[in-house]
């Protein structure tokens, strides 16, 4: 019989942002992504590249940004920039200096799309102010933690179940 090496789960960005996205999940609204792309013209909103574009969130979807996929976060991107502002809220991304000048103006040119465009889609925060947004993350961040004993519960239960240990022989 075959052994099965045990994983032990440890706490990967990608566990965690799955738990999170999850519970933000029920606050999405529906996107009309060809219109979203007509509004950036067909262009990478960070760096104007033209070519396939990916959805990107501007305020990512995380714990500590609580960015939802709602009209007016939902921007184009190239896979370039997608991958170099991973997690990173848009401000960040389009504040960060590149060596490259017209990136660098582009970027802050974005900064100023986005924002406009977050404001002529009524995009919201989830949450009214700081105060209730440190709520919410608690909220979040507490039910991470129940998830993952949860899954930790079933992984065990499932191992139980497949790793069968052999019988043990009875001395005479």
């Amino acid at each position: 019989m075959k052994k099965i090496a045990k994983k032990t789960a440890p706490k990967t960005t990608s566990k965690i942002n799955t738990d999170v996205r999850v519970i933000l999940r029920e606050f999405d609204e529906s996107i009309d992504w060809e219109a979203v792309k007509k509004h950036f013209k067909g262009k990478c909103v960070y760096c104007g590249k033209e070519g396939e574009l990916h959805k990107d969130h501007a305020i990512p979807v995380s714990e500590k940004h609580l960015g939802l996929s709602r009209p007016g976060n939902i921007v184009p991107a190239c896979r370039q920039c997608n991958s170099d502002k991973a997690a990173k809220h848009y401000s960040d991304f389009c504040r960060y200096h590149t060596r490259d000048g017209k990136i660098a103006k582009r970027r802050r040119d974005a900064e100023r799309d986005i924002t406009e465009y977050m404001k002529s889609k009524s995009y919201k925060k989830l949450g009214k102010n700081e105060a209730e947004r440190d709520k919410i993350r608690k909220i979040i961040s507490d039910s991470r933690k129940e998830m993952g004993k949860i899954r930790s519960e079933a992984i065990a239960k499932i191992e139980k179940i497949i790793v069968k240990k052999p019988a043990k022989k009875v001395a005479k």
